[in-house]
């Protein structure tokens, strides 16, 4: 009772106690007369407490470093996958304008790149400043498309900062917002067909075109700021 208590110490004592006793007593030889003094003293009920203890102890740190992996992994998952391929998507469409094929090996750029964590740290960075900026509302419409040729510029630059690619695109789309979302919107009814289906529609032909139609969009869009002398979009 004591040690479930909290009272360890004192239950502690009381067994040395009682050991000492049983000893002078002269019961102290043979693997009975072992375990007779282990009840009779105590020491064996501490001994289990301590064990269940111990047990209890391991159990919550087990816990603990499978909650820390879990917070990990939803945050390294969405930021090193799910916002990368983001990237990897606009690499291929702006390679599918150039050449006939593109081998599925491009699917592995990040890592052939060695960018990967570079790429990772840029599109944070972006989604925290939108994330920022939508706390104004109107802001966050203005900077999402502000922020609309990042995943664009990384794919071609993947050296680039997430500053300098930030800043990049925010220049090249200035005066091109609406026209931006007038070319979303003309999506609208292929957007709600997908979502009607199931994602069916996007898989076979719609999620196919409207990256081309956007990487071609990119791609006039970085002509007509290399055209109006814009910083940056010469490289």
């Amino acid at each position: 009772m004591e040690i479930a208590s909290g009272q360890g110490s004192d239950a502690r004592d009381q067994v040395n106690s009682n050991e000492k006793a049983i000893a002078a007593l002269g019961r102290s030889r043979g693997v009975l007369s072992a375990a007779l003094n282990s009840f009779s003293s105590g020491s064996f009920i501490l001994s289990v407490a301590d064990a269940a203890t111990s047990a209890i102890h391991a159990q919550n740190v087990v816990i603990s470093i499978l909650v820390i992996v879990a917070l990990l992994g939803t945050v390294a998952f969405p930021l090193f996958v799910v916002q990368v391929f983001r990237v990897v998507l606009r690499r291929i469409m702006l390679e599918a304008r150039i050449y006939e094929k593109v081998p599925l090996r491009r699917f592995l750029y990040p890592p052939q790149s060695k960018r990967w964590v570079r790429m990772a740290w840029t599109m944070m960075v972006e989604n925290a400043y939108l994330m920022l900026w939508w706390l104004t509302f109107v802001g966050g419409i203005i900077k999402t498309y502000s922020y609309f040729l990042v995943p664009y510029i990384v794919a071609e630059n993947p050296n680039i900062s997430a500053n300098q690619a930030i800043s990049l695109s925010r220049r090249i789309m200035k005066g091109h917002k609406w026209e931006c979302f007038v070319a979303q919107v003309s999506f609208l009814v292929w957007y709600l067909l997908n979502g009607a289906t199931v994602g069916l529609s996007g898989i076979f032909y719609s999620n196919g075109y409207n990256a081309a139609f956007f990487a071609e969009y990119y791609a006039y869009l970085r002509a007509v700021a290399k055209e109006n002398g814009i910083e940056g979009a010469e490289s």
